[in-house]
């Protein structure tokens, strides 16, 4: 065995998960039923799966082949997964540092809002960032980097409060006023893309969103864009954009790639970022006045 090949061999096991880890009796997460439960533990499981996948190093056309065999419904977790495993194999190689451009260049087809998420998950995996507390990560980055943490953060709430609508809100109502915006916005994102939830639970999350629900609608059109982009048409992604948006699936991704390309063909006038741009301007376009207008 060569000495590169027993290096990628120890590296791999010092990098591996156990299946431990996703087990929501070790994470401590309480779900609202038993069917919850299978949900959340399935996601958790084929996001690790697609992360042992991206550690075995397949080229990056062995390894998207590897994961479009995943479920539909639980593929972008798949893919989070190896996104992450391809960003720190990597970020803890000394020559070979390639991989992440190959993969994004195929994966970004399907896929580029999910996998830059498990870019995120690798980032925070590093020993040095896990040692810092959120009030530590928090205070090193720009005002707005923050809110794009709280819109990360929200999104984790799905999973942390055992996708429980009551828990969630609960949980944002401990947060500073000014952080519930973004933290919806998340919950949105999360609810239509990994979510499953019947109407009325949906419309008990936009009561509780009240004021927020801008932001809540905004998250579930990203969470629509994301599933409709890979083609992982999903029953409950659609009921959420029916319900909230009051539009399909396919619409609410439509307004989202609508309002980015809007941003990108305005020029550079304001000192908030482009993605922040996006936001608002596809709140906009998702007000109930606004998409009654095109629509008639």
């Amino acid at each position: 065995m060569s000495t590169n090949s027993l290096w990628k061999r120890i590296k791999s096991r010092a990098l591996s998960v156990s299946t431990d880890e996703v087990r929501l009796v070790r994470r401590r997460i309480e779900p609202k039923n038993p069917a919850a439960k299978v949900q959340l533990e399935n996601v958790g499981l084929a996001f690790l799966d697609g992360y042992h996948c991206g550690l075995k190093d397949h080229n990056a056309r062995e390894l998207v082949g590897e994961l479009e065999k995943f479920p539909a419904s639980l593929r972008g977790f798949s893919y989070e997964g190896a996104a992450m495993a391809i960003w720190l194999l990597d970020a803890t190689s000394v020559f070979s540092r390639h991989r992440w451009e190959r993969f994004y260049s195929l994966a970004s087809i399907s896929q580029p809002y999910i996998v830059h998420v498990g870019v995120g998950w690798g980032i925070a995996r590093l020993p040095w960032a896990k040692r810092n507390p959120e009030a530590y990560r928090r205070s090193q980055y720009s005002p707005y980097a923050n809110r794009v943490f709280d819109q990360g953060l929200g999104r984790s709430l799905w999973f942390v409060d055992g996708t429980d609508i009551d828990r969630i809100a609960a949980t944002i109502e401990t947060f500073d006023p000014d952080r519930r915006e973004d933290l919806w916005s998340g919950v949105g994102l999360a609810c239509a893309y990994a979510g499953s939830y019947s109407v009325q639970e949906l419309l008990c999350l936009m009561d509780y969103a009240q004021r927020h629900l801008p932001s809540f609608r905004q998250g579930i059109s990203f969470g629509a864009e994301a599933r409709v982009l890979a083609q992982l048409h999903d029953e409950n992604t659609e009921r959420a954009c029916q319900t909230v948006c009051s539009m399909s699936a396919e619409q609410a991704a439509l307004w989202t790639r609508k309002a980015r390309h809007a941003v990108q063909q305005s020029p550079e006038t304001s000192d908030q970022p482009r993605y922040e741009l996006w936001r608002l301007q596809l709140q906009e376009c998702l007000t109930p006045s606004q998409t009654e207008e095109v629509l008639l």
